[in-house]
């Protein structure tokens, strides 16, 4: 879903046609993005829409122009040809200071240095894993920008089912260090890896804390939540760098998640498989 002007486009991870909704007048119609309209996902970053997953264009990320995303959205490829798998997920870095986004495949992850939003006549690509680590990310919907204690970075489930820190992958380019749940590996590993693509995550700033849904037991849903705090953690011997305090909590499901604001606070809110809202962390 994005939100821009008065418009509200949403599309469907299935890759069904997208839709508007025009809060001006109420009305419901086909999305003008007609090129990206089947896209699998979709996001905006500094006032451009971007969206890709479009089955027949693997490598190709789709990007509107500055406030506009009822239009044709104009093509870039990322990595084309490199077998790394389609696009997967794409998020602006939070740090307000840069002006680059993450772009996330299957088994790779490219940066993509905008310094003019306006303008992709300047936009370079660089490739962080998929050489020589083939870490990607199979879900778009559990990459979230993480606002830790020294400075914003952007945490997603690997596609290994373990989750994993952008900036300290950046910094080490070594999957063990950059893997922040590490210490956690086996109760991660229970991961279905085949239905990783079907994972959410959203972070909780009142417990502080990045909440994963994943699917863990027989049935095809997400069924286990895993919290990884950014505020609790420590060294470990033997291991560079910080590590966070994760648990896991059975009993949970989510086919989505999402974040509101009652009274002033956030509360984290799960959509169930029998199409009931609930509210998470009730005590917060």
């Amino acid at each position: 879903t994005i939100v821009m002007n008065s418009i509200i486009g949403i599309w469907n991870r299935d890759g069904d046609d997208a839709q508007k909704w025009n809060q001006t007048d109420g009305t419901t119609s086909d999305l003008g993005s007609t090129n990206a309209t089947a896209a699998a996902f979709a996001t905006d970053y500094r006032g451009v829409g971007f969206a890709a997953g479009v089955e027949a264009s693997i490598d190709t990320l789709y990007y509107s122009t500055v406030g506009d995303i009822d239009a044709s959205f104009t093509a870039f490829n990322i990595g084309l040809g490199d077998g790394l798998g389609g696009i997967t997920g794409f998020i602006g870095h939070p740090n307000p200071n840069v002006n680059f986004g993450i772009v996330f495949k299957e088994r790779g992850i490219y940066v993509l240095d905008m310094p003019n939003i306006a303008s992709a006549s300047g936009w370079t690509v660089r490739q962080v894993t998929g050489t020589d680590l083939k870490l990607g990310c199979s879900s778009f919907h559990t990459i979230k920008a993480v606002p830790v204690p020294n400075g914003p970075d952007v945490w997603f489930l690997g596609n290994d089912g373990q989750v994993y820190s952008f900036k300290r992958l950046v910094e080490t380019q070594d999957l063990q260090l950059s893997n922040i749940t590490f210490p956690y590996s086996t109760s991660f590993d229970e991961i279905r890896k085949e239905r990783l693509e079907n994972a959410v995550a959203q972070v909780d700033t009142e417990g502080e804390q990045y909440c994963l849904f994943a699917s863990v037991d027989a049935t095809d849903k997400n069924d286990r939540m895993f919290t990884v705090s950014y505020r609790m953690g420590g060294e470990l011997p033997n291991r560079k760098g910080w590590f966070p305090e994760c648990q896991v909590h059975t009993g949970v499901e989510a086919a989505s998640v999402g974040a509101v604001n009652i009274s002033n606070r956030q509360r984290i809110v799960t959509g169930g498989y029998n199409g009931i809202l609930d509210r998470q962390f009730g005590a917060n």
